[in-house]
């Protein structure tokens, strides 16, 4: 009874003690407190591998886990270039990033992007960080808050640095093209950009490839429609970049326009990450339609370059659909304008119908009626094509035309005194001399 009575004593004290021992040594084991650690190298790193002081962007990332039990406070991270693995706060400092409180269990992810100081020296390093540089959040541990990329090292180089100014997507002061829509070897097309070296060395040659893209990341694989080949930018400049021409064969759609910087990899560069720019979208639209347009001034003409008021009057032309498409039937518009830009402000003379053209053909149009009673004095005669816009064109901008040389609306000009007819000049002066000698003979 007694070894019973004492077996139950022992299981008595041995549960009371592991009662003490949930109660009082588990919380010591924990972290009370925040603990920050690097979360791990898959979420870590940093990109380009190779830098240009104070021109090349470069991007450092890490995460930071809180491991501990309760929120660590706003705290920084500071990023280095250590010649070595063991990265302290007398390496070379990058950047120091402020931290928001993390919460117990959570982690957050600490990144940078900017230009690469121009204070650290050409060498090749280590880049590591420090959570919590600053010692502004008590741990536990303060012996776990340093880390490295260890898959690849940095290279400080003295090269030349080419981007688009004003940044990748960005810089549209300095970018642009025109027209807004084309159509593929047809349309007249104009585009250009600025290139900035922001590098410590000049560029040498190199080529810019100007693409469509259906995305706003521009790339290599988009479709090139024009490149052009920069001979050099010096270190600190940069150049105007500029392409005029007629837009080659590629899909018909919409897309974002820009290029591709050093498309060959000629140059030496700190990075080759955003080596693009983009013009601002509007979109480009690539189509297929027609376009009729004057077809040139030797098919043009007019009865006569002089002309009184309500006399008969002839004017022609040939229209042209240089388009990819046929053309319905239009209006063609003429008039007698003071300038050579024709609008539908100017007197009207009449009009003519332009059939429907396959692209690649030409119709004759003209006019043949009573000149308009107007003021006597100078004009040009001119057309507008479609000037009811009946047809759906690839280009609304170029259906205006004119004939060089001056209508004169009055008497013609003849040579002699301006404004005056030689015969009646002589008349006049005839008939003075006339009476100039009657008058002598009879003071004789």
């Amino acid at each position: 009874m007694k070894n019973n009575k004492k077996y139950l004593m022992t299981i008595l004290l041995l549960f009371t003690l592991s009662l003490i021992g949930i109660t009082v040594i588990r919380p010591v084991q924990g972290n009370p407190g925040p603990d920050l650690v690097n979360r791990g190298t898959t979420w870590d790193g940093f990109y380009p591998n190779k830098a240009v002081p104070w021109g090349t962007n470069i991007s450092l990332f890490c995460d930071v886990l809180n491991q501990g039990d309760a929120a660590s406070g706003a705290f920084s991270v500071s990023f280095y270039a250590s010649l070595d693995t063991t990265i302290t706060g007398g390496d070379y400092e990058i950047v120091k990033v402020p931290v928001s409180s993390i919460a117990a269990g959570v982690w957050a992810n600490v990144y940078w992007f900017g230009p690469f100081p121009v204070s650290i020296p050409n060498d090749t390093y280590y880049v590591g960080w420090i959570i919590d540089v600053d010692f502004e959040v008590a741990e536990d541990n303060e012996g776990n808050n340093i880390a490295y990329e260890t898959v690849s090292q940095l290279s400080i180089v003295i090269e030349a640095e080419l981007y688009n100014r004003g940044g990748p997507n960005g810089g549209f002061q300095y970018s642009g093209y025109t027209p807004t829509e084309v159509m593929p070897s047809v349309t007249l097309f104009s585009i250009w950009c600025d290139i900035i070296n922001v590098g410590l060395k000049p560029s040498g040659p190199f080529n810019v490839s100007f693409v469509a893209s259906y995305n706003p990341t521009i790339s290599g694989a988009d479709y090139e429609f024009a490149r052009v080949t920069v001979p050099s930018i010096n270190n600190g400049s940069y150049a105007d970049v500029s392409w005029t021409g007629i837009f080659p064969f590629i899909p018909f759609s919409s897309f974002f326009v820009g290029w591709v910087i050093d498309v060959n990899d000629d140059v030496p560069e700190g990075s080759e990450y955003d080596d693009s720019g983009r013009a601002e979208y509007a979109p480009l639209v690539v189509s297929n339609k027609s376009d009729l347009v004057d077809r040139g001034s030797s098919y043009s003409g007019m009865s006569s370059p002089n002309v009184y008021p309500l006399t008969a009057f002839t004017v022609w032309a040939d229209i042209e659909n240089i388009g990819l498409k046929s053309s319905e039937s239009c209006n063609i518009s003429f008039y007698a304008s003071t300038d050579t830009n024709i609008t539908t402000l100017d007197t009207y003379l009449g009009s003519d119908t332009l059939s429907v053209l396959t692209n690649g053909s030409f119709g004759y149009v003209e006019w043949s009626g009573t000149f308009p009673n107007i003021t006597l004095g100078t004009y040009y005669i001119g057309w507008l094509i479609d000037v009811k816009d009946d047809v759906d064109e690839g280009n609304e901008n170029n259906n205006k035309a004119y004939i060089s040389s001056i209508l004169t609306v009055g008497p013609a000009s003849k040579s002699g005194i301006p404004g005056y007819d030689p015969l009646v000049i002589i008349g006049v002066i005839s008939i003075a001399s006339v009476i100039y000698i009657l008058n002598k003979r009879k003071k004789k």
